[in-house]
């Protein structure tokens, strides 16, 4: 009375087949229990069915998942050869205390050049394996999530299990295995590639830096007047001193500069125009080594000055730097 009321359908076995078809649908995208009882529960409620009682789920699963196995065994007896089948036996074959699988399955612990050569040394060694799995696996019509489910049973089995299953069984088991195996071991390398790779950038980062701390130091030690031109035009110096020289009355200590912050691409920009040149001016980041110490803000204060009575102003940058590269820089004798 209850299933009337919401118009479901009681469970019978007429609706057995569809179920199974839609069972052996499911299991060709995951072969895990609890996605397929899932979608045949989502299957019946979409047509208002109402489910059948565990037993009956459990013995369809099973036949759905019997039936799945028994298709791609017939198909892997047919596309294996002779060769195929003696390289899927090596891996179960002990050498010593490790069998090829188990030593396959370890993982780097590093991306030292010992661990990678170990990688490099796995992979050349799979790679026969994964070449016979890149063909054979799409004729087999395995979703991805099931060749991962394989893959991860040949890792999850001991290595004298996968010798107790049936043959095709295992063989199913170990080419998905060597499928993905073999991919993650490109991906280490690649990794360890990228590892290396900053590394390399990182350290000659460092070096380019203090490098070029160094050159500056030096450059500054040798070219102490480099950058002056920024706070004061020399010709103005000239006027401020000669001016208190014939002002006795003014005493004391005063700071002399145009009182005008201007920036070192002002008078880049400045030399371009100055030398008839296009701009092309190429920046640098500062290095992180004087990022945090470095004077980005420099203005000469000059109220003092004024107030002692000097009225008379300051060269502009732009005439300055034109004087400076004109009549002294580009000029064939400089000491004209």
């Amino acid at each position: 009375m209850i299933a009337e009321l919401f118009s479901y359908r009681l469970w019978s076995a007429d609706f057995l087949t569809q179920l199974a078809q839609q069972a052996a649908q499911i299991v060709r995208l995951d072969v895990t229990p609890g996605f397929i009882v899932a979608e045949l529960i989502a299957w019946l409620n979409e047509r208002k069915v109402i489910r059948p009682g565990y037993t009956t789920l459990q013995t369809l699963i099973s036949e759905a998942l019997s039936a799945e196995r028994g298709r791609l065994g017939g198909l892997l007896a047919d596309m294996l050869d002779d060769a195929a089948r003696k390289a899927l036996a090596r891996l179960l074959t002990r050498d010593d205390t490790l069998s090829e699988l188990a030593a396959l399955r370890q993982d780097a612990k590093n991306f030292r050049w010992r661990q990678m050569a170990n990688e490099r040394e796995k992979r050349a060694r799979l790679e026969p394996l994964y070449l016979i799995a890149r063909t054979l696996l799409p004729g087999l019509a395995i979703s991805q999530r099931n060749l991962h489910h394989y893959a991860s049973l040949a890792n999850f089995y001991t290595v004298y299990d996968l010798r107790r299953l049936k043959t095709e069984q295992t063989h199913l088991y170990l080419l998905c295995y060597a499928w993905q195996r073999y991919r993650q071991l490109t991906d280490n390398l690649v990794d360890a590639l990228s590892y290396h790779m900053k590394q390399i950038e990182d350290e000659s980062k460092a070096r380019t830096n203090t490098q070029f701390v160094a050159e500056q130091a030096q450059r500054e030690r040798e070219t102490p007047q480099v950058g002056r031109l920024l706070l004061l035009y020399v010709d103005d110096a000239v006027a401020v001193v000669r001016w208190l020289i014939e002002t006795p009355s003014v005493s004391g200590i005063f700071n002399v500069g145009t009182g005008v912050a201007r920036s070192f691409r002002d008078l880049v920009i400045a030399m371009f125009r100055a030398l008839g040149q296009p701009e092309n001016i190429e920046y640098i980041d500062m290095p992180p080594a004087i990022r945090d110490q470095y004077q980005y803000f420099t203005q000469a204060e000059i109220e003092n000055l004024r107030r002692a009575g000097y009225n008379a102003g300051f060269t502009p940058l732009e005439d300055a730097v034109a004087r400076y590269v004109t009549q002294y820089l580009n000029c064939a004798d400089r000491y004209c």
